[in-house]
């Protein structure tokens, strides 16, 4: 599963001007009119928007973007103390 970060093709620190830049080409490069309805381009385009737009709503808000990073950060921390503890116990 990827990040919101990687749906938008953005890094952590990109600003908010930026990620509205990419929402938007990504959205014109990926909306389902573009392909013929029915085809399986058309229901991979209307699920790519779907998670464009996820990624969007959460990082396009201050402080629903923080909270992102506070949880995803925390849950990557987290599985680092994992692994770190069950290398240690197999050793």
């Amino acid at each position: 599963m990827s990040t919101h970060y990687e749906t938008l093709g953005i890094v952590k620190d990109t600003s908010a001007k930026q990620i509205k830049a990419s929402d938007r080409s990504l959205v014109k490069m990926y909306h389902p009119d573009r392909f013929a309805e029915g085809s399986k381009t058309h229901a991979e385009a209307a699920k790519r928007i779907r998670e464009i737009n996820a990624a969007y709503a959460v990082l396009s808000k201050p402080l629903s973007r923080a909270s992102y990073d506070l949880n995803n950060d925390g849950a990557r921390a987290l599985k680092l103390k994992f692994q770190l503890a069950e290398t240690l116990m197999s050793s």
